[in-house]
Formats: structure tokens, sequence, C-alpha cells
């Protein structure tokens, strides 16, 4: 006979997909009664009981994990997953890469001292803002996506994550007690909240670690291609829009290639988050908007571009991983 709690168990499998409900659901069910069995009140638990706190939040981060797919996993959720991890990836590559490009610039306006430089990099010596003591500090903690790159695609995906929440400190902290409109704080903060939050959802422990090749290489090309384009910064006044270029660069080379669909299925998720910045700035924003447009502009393209570089792999049984 099928207790209620039992039946209350099986509720809360729902939220796992199907493919592997079919395969493990009868063995966590008898798991879980298992374990409640010994009580004294076993019998009043069995009507009246529910499932805990610890279990319910161990069955909803498995049923992320499983539609996040990593080897083993259908090919559904194998491609849901790669998307993430390789958006991910991206936007790891994209944080260190602006990191590096920004104490470039840095090194370059304290050398020459060129009054426009200065103007959007401040100096190593003087940063830009007030509190220069907590601009130095934020600086450092900005570094910390550049080990958290050579982490990720060394497969220390855990080292990768806290680096990445170190690196992030100084967006949050914006957040929270800078000046201005919040949304301008978060559409600045919202590609490395959004690194950090695919960093967790995809590197899992059924998830293989990321093969980049030569990637202090990639690194170097993608922080020159950034400080290549720094000078737009005077002219739109927008930092995002850089980020939005070299995405779009990124989408036509792979778009030209043809190869590695996951990597422009993870440029069209990061493209996606830079065009929702966007228009987050222009929400936030009363006056000069040009600079919050062109990232929007810009971000939408790269991200039709990706797709349409990512479209015949994906696969067309997606709703394998619902």
């Amino acid at each position: 006979m099928t207790t209620r709690l039992e039946q209350r168990y099986r509720r809360l499998l729902r939220v796992l997909p199907a493919w592997y409900r079919a395969d493990r659901e009868r063995e966590m069910v008898d798991v879980f009664l298992e374990g409640r069995a010994e009580r004294d009140d076993a019998d009043l638990d069995a009507e009246h009981g529910w499932p805990g706190w610890g279990e319910t939040a161990s069955v909803a981060a498995l049923a992320v994990r499983t539609r996040v797919g990593g080897e083993g996993a259908p090919p559904g959720p194998r491609a849901v997953g790669n998307a993430v991890r390789a958006a991910a990836g991206v936007g790891v590559l994209l944080n260190a890469a602006a990191a590096a490009a920004g104490v470039l610039g840095r090194v370059v306006a304290t050398v020459a001292g060129p009054p426009a430089a200065e103007v959007v990099t401040g100096t190593l010596l003087h940063p830009v803002g007030a509190g220069a003591w907590w601009s130095t500090v934020a600086l450092v903690l900005g570094l910390c996506w550049l080990p958290a790159w050579t982490a990720l695609t060394s497969g220390r995906a855990g080292a990768a994550v806290l680096l990445a929440l170190a690196a992030c400190l100084p967006t949050l902290v914006g957040l929270v007690v800078g000046d201005g409109p919040v949304l301008w704080h978060l559409a600045g903060s919202l590609v490395a909240i959004a690194t950090v939050v695919l960093l967790l959802l995809g590197h899992h422990r059924d998830a293989a670690p990321p093969d980049v090749a030569r990637p202090w290489a990639l690194l170097a090309v993608a922080t020159v291609a950034l400080a290549a384009i720094a000078p737009l910064v005077l002219v739109v006044r927008q930092v995002l829009a850089l980020e939005a270029v070299v995405l779009l660069v990124a989408a036509v080379v792979v778009a030209v290639t043809g190869r590695r669909s996951a990597l422009a299925a993870g440029i069209a998720v990061v493209s996606a988050v830079v065009v929702v910045g966007g228009l987050l700035e222009l929400a936030a924003l009363d006056v000069d908007r040009t600079g919050s447009a062109i990232t929007v502009g810009v971000g939408l393209v790269a991200t039709l571009v990706a797709v349409v570089a990512a479209r015949r792999d994906v696969p067309s049984h997606l709703s394998v991983i619902l």
C-alpha cells in the first residue's frame, strides 16, 4: 500500500527529468523511505510526514545537474550542459581579458599620462574615483579573473568559482553602496555575476573539464582586442560596448569556421547577457543613451550570428531534458 509520505516523495521527484526518473525513481523513493522507517513515530510519519528540507534541496540540485548534463547524459541535456559550460568559459575569458586590458591601460596612463587616457583608465598611482584605496583593492580583486581562467582551463572548476567570486566582490559592493541608480550598477556587473552563475550551473561533478588549446594565447588575443578598441569608450562612454564588439567578432569567426557549435551557443548566451546589461543601462539613464543603444544593437547582432552558427548541431529532441 502506498503511503502519503511515498506519494509526496514521488511528487517531489517530478522535478527531475523523465529519463532520469525512469531509471532511478524507485531506488530513490526506497532510500528516502528507508531513512524514515527507523523513527519511533514511523507509522504516523508515513501518513503525515513530508520530505525534509535537506532532501528537497538535494533533489532540486539534482534536477539542475541532470538538465545541465555532463558525461553520460542523453544528447539533449548534454548539449545544454556544453552550451552552459562554453558560456561560462567565454564569460571568464572576457572578464579576464577586460581585467588585463584595464591594467594595461593604467600602465600606459601612468607612463605617458595623456589626459584623455587618464579620464578613462586612471593611473596606477592615482586610481579613478573617490577612495583611492578601494579603487586599488578593486583593481587587485578584479585581477582574480586571470587565475580563474587558468584554474578553469586546467580542470579546477572549484578554484575557478572561488576566484570568480573574489573578482566579483567589488561589483557586488558597488551594487550595495555605490552612487547612482542600482540598475546602472547592475548593468555593469551583469556579465561578471552571470559568469559565476554559469560556472556553478555547468561545472558539477558529472561535467568533463574544458578542453581549451593554448588558453594563455587565447587570453592574450582577447586582451589585445579589448585594448585595441578601448578608445571607443571615449566616443560611446560605455564599457559594455567593447565586450559586445569582441563577442561579435568571436561569433563571426566561429560562424565562418563552422566548428564548435557549443562555443557558438556559449557566445550567444554571453552576448544575450550583454544585451540585457545594455537594456538595464537604457532604463537607468535619463540622458546620453547612445552608448547603451550601441551596446544593445551590437549585442543583438552578436547573439543572432552565434545562434545561426550553433543551430546546425542543436539537437531536435531537446524535450528530453524536460
